[in-house]
């Protein structure tokens, strides 16, 4: 009985020695939003009872005394240094409360932690502490007592030096690898048996999951891992995949809001401005948010010359953060990704497949990679789209590149002209396409320049030269030109040395030629010819050197005489337009072993059908016209083409 009695006596009176566990003693501007609060929530949740001067203080006390009483009750202190520690005389003053503590031999441990500072530094007040101290004394100069406080900062630093610590910048040893391979040891070593939430951000490199998040056991059970990335391709067929599609208009304007007024309402007179910025965003938050920010704080006469440069051309800042994605194709990927911003948004999937495969830049694949990094997408009318600030930032790399001096693309008049006229940057030139309709000047000798030029596409109505040669032809055209379109060309002849083996298509559609050329020459990749509308066009070139041509639009060529017999040898010819080739006479040959589409409608001068070559693939649909043409007589093996319609084009005129 006497024992029990005993016992809850000692019970009732005893009390913990400490309240805390652990003191942090920091300075908060260099370490409250980094390292202490991580080390805080480290220790958290550990189960360690933390003090920190703005999470656990009691009613009633006031600070001072209350962090004086929490260093007496706390077990372990830990002193973080920083660079600017010794600046605040508060920290300096908890230091010296916190030796004073140790001294009095309470048990007490502190452990020092050198955060981006080197130790000794704090034992000699060298460097950030060494510039601290002097203001202090400066302050203090005339003060014996504090002066004293001064040199007992001092003490409790050096003393503190002396004790065991840890080195922050030495912790990385430990904390950090070398390699990626060894990285990818380290990360399942040490995670295979937590719970994780892993969020890897923008990523755009297959192995940056390879050496991140290699595999499902790497983690513990119940783990996740978010990725965020520009690039589908990345992600494994049977992972979950979110598309975050722009904002919803309501949304777009609350973020808008949020950036551009932060909690205020904004006044009335900048509502129609508001929902000018909104419109042109489109719902592109990364837009809402950089346009906010810039316009905030700003009075009306700002919020109107902004809006208006807004609607004008994208501001820079969103631009740069767009061209990351950019930056992170290949070349050939990044060339046909400004081909499409320069030059075919808008345009049919198809369209820009056949123009892009010209310059051998693998379409389909270098397309499929733009629409998996969200650069573009597909319409449902099967047309090439992209986000307008898309746009925007291809034509400021464009635009750059100009500034520099080094146009690689043209697609407004102005460009050209300074490229014409000044002789700019034609080194560089890859491509130009445009449309207009009043005179234009030309000049030779910046057209000779562009070797590199691989499209050339001019829908033009006038055109002037700065000095017209005598046999009224240019001078110079790229060997390397792929695609070639030149509306209302105004020479007589294409260049005697223009023999471009990358030649894909060429349509000199309402020219002035009286012929191509007058030599054989090597095409061997032309496959689509369009001279239709020339009607000074007297004679067809030499196709000996086009085995792969496939189309062959003459229509309304009306001063044309003669085909050259050499057509003959065009075997994957699939169409063939002579349609009121008036003039026409001799046609000798045709090949018709790819051949789908003939038309020699209201070719009154050609008496006879060409002779027929070739053995036709079986199952091909053939269509061939001839009404209204001179024919009066077929030769019995076109009969075995497709009888019914032949007879029946011979009598519909």
């Amino acid at each position: 009985m006497a024992s029990s009695s005993s016992s809850f006596a000692s019970d009732s009176q005893y009390c913990p020695r400490w309240k805390y566990n652990v003191f942090l003693s920091f300075r908060g501007e260099d370490t409250r939003k980094t390292f202490t609060s991580h080390l805080y929530e480290g220790l958290k949740n550990r189960g360690i009872f933390t003090f920190q001067d703005d999470n656990r203080l009691e009613q009633g006390d006031s600070i001072s005394e209350e962090l004086l009483k929490a260093i007496e009750e706390s077990q372990v202190a830990l002193i973080i240094f920083s660079k600017n520690y010794a600046t605040s005389r508060w920290c300096l003053n908890e230091l010296v409360k916190i030796m004073e503590c140790k001294e009095e031999e309470n048990g007490q441990t502190v452990i020092p932690i050198f955060y981006d500072v080197d130790p000794s530094n704090v034992r000699y007040q060298s460097e950030s502490f060494a510039e601290a101290f002097a203001k202090h004394e400066s302050r203090y100069k005339d003060d014996v007592e504090g002066m004293q406080k001064v040199q007992g900062w001092r003490n409790a630093l050096t003393a503190a030096r002396n004790l065991k610590g840890y080195d922050i910048r030495g912790g990385k040893k430990d904390n950090y690898v070398n390699n990626k391979y060894d990285g990818k040891c380290v990360i399942p070593n040490r995670l295979s048996s937590m719970k994780v939430l892993i969020v890897l951000d923008d990523i755009d490199q297959r192995d940056h999951l390879e050496y991140l998040a290699g595999g499902v056991g790497w983690f513990g059970n119940g783990s996740r891992v978010i990725v965020t990335t520009r690039n589908r391709q990345l992600i494994e067929k049977d992972v979950a995949i979110y598309e975050v599609p722009t904002l919803p208009d309501d949304d777009a304007m609350q973020l808008f809001n949020q950036h551009a007024f932060k909690k205020e309402v904004p006044d009335e007179c900048f509502k129609k401005f508001l929902l000018e910025v909104v419109n042109h965003a489109k719902g592109l938050p990364l837009a809402l948010k950089v346009w906010g920010s810039l316009l905030h704080k700003n009075g009306l006469t700002q919020w109107t010359r902004t809006v208006d440069q807004i609607k004008k051309k994208s501001n820079s800042e969103i631009v740069e953060k767009l061209k990351i994605s950019y930056d992170g194709l290949e070349p050939e990927e990044q060339k046909i990704f400004l081909d499409i911003t320069c030059f075919f948004r808008g345009h049919k999937r198809k369209e820009v497949v056949q123009i892009v495969d010209s310059c051998d830049f693998g379409a389909e694949y270098g397309l499929d990679v733009l629409i998996e990094k969200s650069l573009v997408f597909i319409s449902k009318y099967d047309r090439i789209e992209m986000h307008d600030l898309i746009e925007n930032m291809g034509k400021y790399i464009v635009k750059m590149q100009t500034d520099s001096g080094k146009p690689s693309r043209v697609w407004n008049v102005e460009d050209f002209e300074d490229v014409m006229m000044d002789n700019m940057g034609t080194m560089t030139v890859e491509a130009i396409w445009f449309t207009y309709s009043e005179k234009l000047c030309f000049s030779k000798e910046a057209m000779q320049n562009m070797r590199r030029l691989r499209i050339l596409c001019m829908h033009t109505y006038s055109w002037t030269s700065q000095s017209d040669s005598e046999d009224g032809s240019t001078e110079y055209l790229s060997n390397n030109l792929c695609w070639f379109v030149w509306h209302h060309y105004p020479w007589k002849l294409l260049p005697e040395n223009f023999n471009s083996r990358r030649l894909v298509h060429l349509d000199l559609r309402w020219s002035s030629l009286h012929y191509l050329w007058n030599e054989t020459k090597q095409f061997l990749s032309l496959r689509r010819i369009d001279l239709s509308h020339s009607n000074s066009l007297k004679r067809t070139p030499d196709f000996n050197g086009m085995p792969n041509l496939e189309y062959l639009n003459l229509e309304e060529c009306r001063s044309l005489e003669e085909v050259h017999h050499s057509l003959k040898y065009c075997r994957k010819l699939i169409e063939l337009n002579l349609l009121k080739c008036e003039s026409l006479e001799r046609f000798p040959y045709v090949n018709v072993e790819s051949l789908e589409y003939l038309n020699l409608k209201y070719c009154y001068s050609l008496k006879k059908f060409p002779e027929i070559l070739g053995i036709m693939k079986q199952g091909t649909a053939r269509k061939i016209k001839m009404s209204c043409s001179g024919i009066r007589e077929l030769p019995l093996s076109i009969f075995d083409l497709q009888p019914h319609l032949i007879r029946k084009s011979l009598v519909d005129c």
